[in-house]
Order: C-alpha cells, then sequence, then structure tokens
C-alpha cells in the first residue's frame, strides 16, 4: 500500500535576515494562491511583462505588435499606390490591345490601298491607250463633220456651147450653102466665122466636160475620204470597247483578288473607283496614323516595363503583408491567450481568496495562537497590505515586522494547515530538520501543536540532535526512536 508524504524540509527555510522577505512572500503565496512558489502579483507581472515585451500594447513603441503594425500601415499605402499601377497597366493592356487592332486595321488598310494603286498604275498604261483612241475618234468625228459639211451636191453649170458635132454638122452645113452660092469670099468669111465659132464651142465644150469631171472626181475622193473616216472612227470605238472591257474585267478580277485577300469588301468597293492622286492622299493619311500607332504602342511597351518592375515589388509586398498579417495574427493570439491566462488567473484568485484563503487564514490563526501562546491572535490577508497578525494589544502589523523565528513558525503552521486542503487522505507527516533554528520554547510548543492536532497521522522528525527527544520527554509524548 502506498502513502501520500507530506514533507518539511528546513533546508528550505534559511533563517536570516537576507530570506526574510522571501519567507514573507512565500507565506503569502500559500494563503493567496494555494502554493509558496506562486505569486499572484508577481505572476499578473510576469504576464503584463510578456505581454509587453513578446506582443506590446496599442500604447507602447517599439514592441513586435507595433512594428509590426506599423509595417503592415506602411507597405498597405504602398500596395495602395502599387494597386493604381495594377488598374494602370490593366488600362494600358487594355489600350495596346486596341492599338493593336487598330494597327492590324491600317496594315488592313494600307495593304488593300497600295494593292489598287499597283494595279490602277497598270490601269494607267491601259486608260492611257484608250485616251490616244479617244483623241483620235475624236480628230476623226471632227473631221467627218467638217466633211459632212461639204458634202453638198455640186452646183450644176449652165450649157453655153452645142455638142461639137451638132456645130460640125452645121458648120459643114453652112460652108456647103455658101459654095452653092459660088461666092467665094462669103464662104471664106463664112468658113472662117464659123470656123472660129466652132472652135469657140468646142473650147467651151472642154471646159464644161473638165469642170464636170473634176467635181465629180472631188465628190468620189470626199465620199471615200468619209468612209474611210467613218471606218476609223467605228475602228476606234471598237479598239476603246476592247480595252475598256479588259479594264473592266482586270478591275473585276483584280477586286475580287483583294477582296479575297484583305476581306474588306467596303474598302476595296470604296478606294478601287478613285484615281491614284485620291488613293497616295488615303496611304499617305493612313501611314502616318500607323506610324503614331507604331509610336504610341513602343511608349506602352516602355510604361508596361517600368511598371511591371514596379508589380514585382506589389507581388514582393504582398507576400510581406501575407506573412505580417500571420505574424499579427500570432502576437494577437498570443496576447489573447496571455489576457485569458490573467483572467483565468485573477477568476482562480477570486475563488480561492473567496473560499481557500479563508479557510486558510483561520486554520493559520488557530495554529499561530496554539504555538506562540496567544501572543498572536488572528491572521488577515489583505490584497493591499498583504499578511498581517493582531497582537495581544489589539493593533494589526504586517508579517514583515515579525521576527524570523515567528516567521518560521507561520510558515511551518500555513504549511501545515494545507494538509487538509491537499488530500483527505491521512498522509505522513515528514519533518527533516525543522526545527534547527527554533528556540527552546518554540520547539516545546510547535512538538505539543504537533502531537495533539496530527495525532491520527504518522510523523517523522528527523535531526542531527537531541533537542527534540528531549523536548518530547518533557511533553509526555510517546514516539519510537531511531538511530541510524
Amino acid at each position: 500500500m502506498f502513502f501520500n508524504t507530506m514533507s518539511i524540509s528546513q533546508n528550505e527555510v534559511v533563517l536570516d535576515n537576507s530570506k526574510q522577505n522571501t519567507l514573507i512572500q512565500k507565506i503569502t503565496n500559500v494563503v493567496s494562491t494555494g502554493a509558496d512558489n506562486v505569486s499572484y502579483k508577481k505572476t499578473i507581472e510576469k504576464l503584463n511583462k510578456r505581454l509587453l515585451e513578446e506582443v506590446g500594447t496599442a500604447r507602447t513603441t517599439e514592441r513586435p505588435i507595433n512594428i509590426v503594425e506599423e509595417e503592415i500601415k506602411r507597405l498597405e499605402a504602398d500596395k495602395t499606390e502599387l494597386e493604381l499601377y495594377k488598374t494602370k497597366s490593366q488600362n494600358m493592356q487594355e489600350e495596346k490591345e486596341t492599338t493593336q487592332n487598330k494597327l492590324n486595321q491600317i496594315s488592313n488598310t494600307l495593304g488593300i490601298l497600295k494593292k489598287i494603286k499597283e494595279y490602277k498604275q497598270k490601269e494607267v498604261l491601259e486608260e492611257q491607250r484608250i485616251g490616244i483612241n479617244t483623241n483620235k475618234l475624236y480628230e476623226y468625228n471632227q473631221k467627218l463633220k467638217t466633211l459632212e459639211e461639204k458634202s453638198e451636191e455640186p452646183k450644176k453649170l449652165k450649157k453655153n456651147y452645142l455638142n461639137p458635132i451638132v456645130a460640125l454638122v452645121i458648120c459643114i452645113g453652112i460652108i456647103g450653102i455658101s459654095v452653092l452660092f459660088r461666092n467665094s469670099i462669103v464662104s471664106a468669111a463664112l468658113g472662117v466665122v464659123f470656123a472660129i465659132g466652132f472652135i469657140v464651142n468646142y473650147y467651151k465644150y472642154n471646159s464644161y466636160k473638165k469642170i464636170t469631171n473634176n467635181q465629180n472626181e472631188e465628190k468620189i475622193k470626199h465620199d471615200k475620204e468619209i468612209e474611210f473616216i467613218k471606218e476609223a472612227i467605228k475602228q476606234c470605238n471598237e479598239e476603246i470597247n476592247i480595252d475598256r472591257d479588259k479594264i473592266e474585267n482586270k478591275r473585276e478580277k483584280e477586286e475580287e483578288y483583294i477582296k479575297s485577300k484583305y476581306g474588306n469588301a467596303s474598302e476595296v468597293n470604296q478606294y478601287i473607283l478613285e484615281d491614284i492622286e485620291k488613293i497616295d492622299k488615303s496611304i499617305e493619311e493612313a501611314q502616318k496614323e500607323y506610324n503614331e500607332i507604331i509610336l504610341r504602342e513602343n511608349t506602352i511597351n516602355i510604361e508596361k516595363g517600368n511598371i511591371a518592375k514596379k508589380l514585382e515589388n506589389l507581388a514582393k509586398q504582398e507576400e510581406r503583408l501575407e506573412y505580417l498579417h500571420e505574424e499579427r495574427a500570432t502576437l494577437m493570439s498570443l496576447a489573447n491567450s496571455i489576457n485569458l491566462a490573467g483572467i483565468g488567473l485573477e477568476e482562480a484568485y477570486t475563488m480561492m481568496k473567496n473560499t481557500v484563503t479563508p479557510k486558510f487564514t483561520s486554520e493559520l490563526t488557530d495554529i499561530i495562537k496554539d504555538i506562540t501562546g496567544g501572543k498572536y491572535k488572528k491572521v488577515k490577508f489583505i490584497d493591499e497590505d498583504g499578511l498581517t497578525v493582531e497582537l495581544e494589544n489589539g493593533e494589526y502589523i504586517n508579517c514583515s515586522r515579525l521576527s524570523l523565528g515567528t516567521i518560521d513558525q507561520m510558515y511551518l503552521s500555513l504549511r501545515m494547515a494545507v494538509l487538509s486542503e491537499i488530500s483527505k487522505e491521512t498522509m505522513p507527516i515528514l519533518l527533516d530538520e525543522t526545527f534547527a533554528y527554533y528556540d527552546e520554547e518554540r520547539l516545546s510548543n510547535i512538538l505539543e501543536y504537533i502531537s495533539s492536532k496530527y495525532n491520527n497521522r504518522q510523523i517523522i522528525i528527523l535531526t542531527c540532535t537531541n533537542r527534540e527527544i528531549e523536548a518530547l520527554g518533557k511533553l509526555n509524548v510517546k514516539y519510537n526512536l531511531i538511530n541510524l
């Protein structure tokens, strides 16, 4: 069978002036907390000190929680500023995407314009040939108009002659008649006259014929020239139509090709009918806008690069903030634990003070009264004053004003009083050199008290002197002596 044993060692209490405060503190601790090595006030002070040093409060500076809070505050401010860069980066990314889309559109437009210009330049050569034929056609039409205006019938000439044959017959007839008259002179004169008349008539006849023939030849030549010009006009029109059909066919094929390549029918339809000058102007404007967008895109890329570096700091700060929030949570958890410990300790202390402490002080009062022969009547414990005792004259004094011997008696008495609170069992009491610094009177009083108060317990006294044996003998207390 095992027994619980209450052991009291005198080595724990060395009765000299330097240990007086320690001994009083132990007595106060037992009364207030139930353990001689646990001081409520000092424990609270240690908790507050730990809270102050390991955590800190809202009123402290340069403490862990204050350092963490300040850094969190600073990083949060920096993060807010960097968040603006994050938003700016997103806006710039959107702008870059918009710019890139615009750049693609302009690039596509430039491709259309340059392709149309290339086609138009080829078309110019064909249009020049059409222009040449058109100019010829104009000249032909003008010439035809002039010829047609001259295409009047030649005026009929009045015949002022006789037919040469008829004139010859008349002349012969007249000469023959003159011969009948047998007048040679008359005949000769008539012959001369009619000869001259015949010659004149013949000349008029030839002139008339010549003019008539010339008019006919001119008319024939004029009609042939008109036919030639009409044929030339017809040929020019045919060549112009053929060239225009070729141009139109090529244009349609080029339109289809450009539309299939660049996929923007509306722009192709818009520019395909414009002349080269307008296309050149459109190319110049599009190229200018393209260059401006390229410049803006380069600026965006530079700014994004600068922002990216700042956002790297944002990522680092977010990691640091996450760590600091965890650190703050840990510190707050520690502070909460310390505060809870303080609250728990205060509750336990209050309960101890309201339940156990009165028992201790009551028990201590009875014990100290007995062992001091009524010199000290009552013991009180007050938070502000600590442990006080009532003298025979009714005055209360602090334990610090008692002698070391009395304090030692109080400490032993209190520890004896704790026995009933520790366990309901009747534990043996082991006293190891407990009375080494007691005088004879105190030794006799304490042995008498122990033997009568705890006569139901086994009491073992360990000592190296005969003082206890002599005192027990005078008190007529029975005991067993074992010499080692």
